[in-house]
């Protein structure tokens, strides 16, 4: 696969638990010989009971062991919670790691420039950025989430392809090409045999060929006499990206020209990482 021209651009219990108190006998021996007094605390007047422990019968016995498992099961349930939140924060910065290592490169100002994905498929990439001329041509035969980009264009833009998958000798099309604009607000796909859909602000709008539509923020769309469909949209700078699908036989074409404006994506940038 042959890379873009060697003169590319660089930088390219609220409350307690039981109530504040753990029991509420009254402070007076109960019928085992184990007591609460009025302050909640242990009686220790008592001789040993004969099951070992505290002083009391069997029944006095069994109700402060009780006691005993139930606090040690809120002491790990705690402890679970702990680990699991500490768990979770180490998943949320891995996230955050991995998320920060796809990052969308800085996006490059080109005066003029012309983008394709063609065929089984093409690609290609001629712009002017700074007096100095960026160029190549190459096969890329898998989907692009980001072929073009642009963040010049108010809301964002996007152009997305899906490959279809490998024939016996491992050629792929562009199965489909989406156009999103708007903040997502104004989607337009071209799929097989040249079937299109455009959605405007949830929707749909409905194209006669030849003529011009304006969409709700500032995108155009055109349904061209030969079937092929045109995208436009600008900044507010002046800038324009003029998009174009069309279906080829076997799958979706894709061009573009763009002038004045700063492009990204996987055709820009060539880069695999950002795609």
């Amino acid at each position: 696969m042959e890379s873009i021209g060697n003169n590319q651009l660089n930088g390219y219990g609220g409350s307690s638990l039981m109530g504040g108190q753990v029991f509420n006998a009254p402070a007076q021996q109960a019928q085992g010989g184990m007591f609460l007094g009025g302050g909640d605390s242990l009686g220790s007047s008592y001789p040993p009971s004969p099951y070992g422990g505290m002083g009391g019968n069997a029944s006095s016995a069994g109700l402060f062991a009780g006691f005993m498992n139930v606090m040690q099961g809120f002491m790990n349930q705690i402890a679970q919670m702990m680990q699991g939140l500490a768990g979770q924060q180490g998943v949320n910065a891995g996230q955050q790691s991995v998320s920060a290592g796809q990052q969308q490169p800085q996006q490059q100002y080109f005066t003029s420039a012309s983008l394709s994905s063609t065929g089984d498929p093409h690609d290609a990439f001629n712009g002017t950025a700074a007096g100095q001329q960026v160029s190549g041509k190459w096969d890329s035969m898998r989907s692009h989430n980001h072929l073009i980009t642009s963040n010049a264009i108010p809301g964002g833009f996007n152009v997305a392809t899906s490959a279809t998958p490998s024939q016996a000798n491992g050629v792929t099309y562009n199965q489909s090409a989406t156009i999103t604009a708007n903040r997502g607000n104004t989607v337009v796909t071209m799929g097989a045999n040249g079937a299109y859909s455009v959605i405007d602000n949830g929707q749909a709008v409905s194209l006669t060929a030849g003529q011009t539509s304006a969409l709700s923020n500032g995108e155009t769309a055109t349904l061209n006499k030969n079937g092929s469909l045109t995208v436009g949209v600008s900044s507010a700078q002046g800038g324009s990206i003029s998009t174009t699908l069309s279906y080829n036989g076997n799958g979706v074409d894709v061009n573009a020209t763009a002038n004045n404006i700063a492009l990204g994506g996987y055709l820009a940038d060539k880069q695999d990482g950002w795609t």
